[in-house]
Formats: structure tokens, sequence, C-alpha cells
């Protein structure tokens, strides 16, 4: 009878401290990724909103391990390129032109003869323009990296340290 006692108590035990190792691990990734779409947002790296929106984390708990991982889904390729930035490239225009849209570069009353490939007065010759004047100049440079999720990481040290020393199994974390 005793031994099923301790026996209950210790995977009572192994279950709380799983419960609190998973709560600290879900506060961090909430954290990291807030502060990462917080970085994207004040380094203008926004047009569509569809990179800061597709920061997520997963969290996987098993009998052997817990592993959280935060990253920008599949569906956001041109996450990576913003992180670690390019070596100079020829890009594709359409999807800058896309961006020039989004990011409202071109309204009405543009002047499109700033631009040799934009004649006449449609925007989206106009954007075209402009466009292609961005990927000739990623072609020359590429484009700076905006490592967000590693300086949200690096931001956060402290905090992931004053979480780590608020676990307790008392229940007050």
């Amino acid at each position: 009878m005793e031994k099923d006692t301790y026996r209950e108590g210790l995977q009572k035990f192994e279950r709380d401290v799983v419960r609190f190792i998973e709560k600290f691990i879900y506060r961090v990734c909430i954290k990291i990724s807030d502060d990462a779409r917080r970085i994207i947002q004040q380094e203008k790296k926004v047009a569509s909103g569809q990179l800061k929106d597709n920061i997520d984390y997963e969290v996987q708990i098993t009998a052997q391990k817990i592993m959280a991982k935060i990253g920008v889904n599949a569906n956001t390729p041109h996450g990576i390129f913003v992180h670690e930035g390019t070596k100079p490239h020829f890009p594709p225009v359409d999807a800058i032109k896309k961006w020039v849209i989004q990011k409202g570069l071109v309204r009405k009353g543009s002047k499109p003869t700033t631009f040799r490939s934009a004649k006449g007065t449609n925007l989206e010759k106009v954007a075209q323009g402009i466009a292609f004047v961005i990927a000739r100049s990623i072609a020359k440079r590429g484009t700076k990296a905006l490592p967000f999720l590693k300086i949200a990481l690096a931001q956060n040290t402290g905090f992931i340290q004053n979480e780590i020393n608020k676990l307790s199994l008392d229940g007050s974390s």
C-alpha cells in the first residue's frame, strides 16, 4: 500500500514538473514571437503583414525531451531572406512590384516619366519601373539582413533568466 502511494506521489511530481516547464516554454515562445513581430514593425519590413503574421512557435513534449521551435511558417518564403539577407542577385521584378504597390510607393498622381520603363500614366507601369530600379539595386548590393528572431532572443535573455528564477513547484508561477 505504501509503495503505491509513493509511486503515485512520484508520478504526480513528474506531471507537475512537466506542466511547469511547459508553461515556462510557452511564456518564452510567446514573448520572443511578439518581440520578433515588433522588430519587423519597427524596422519597417512590413508591406502586407504576411511576414509578421506568420511568425509562429511550436512546442513538442515527449517522454525524452521538450523542444520549442520559433520561426516563420513555410507559406512565407521571403522570411528567410529578410532574416539572413542576400548576396547580390537579380530578384523577380513581379514580386518586388507587388511589394511596391503594397508599400504604397505608387499613388495616383505619380509621375511615371521619372522611370524610363514607365511610359504613360498607368500605375502598374510606374510600379514596374520602381520595382526594376529596386531589383537592379539588389543585383548590385544584395539585401541587408534583419535577424529579427536572433535579435528577439538576445533581447530576452534577462526575461528568460527571470522566468527560470520564478519556476517553482508550489503553483506560484
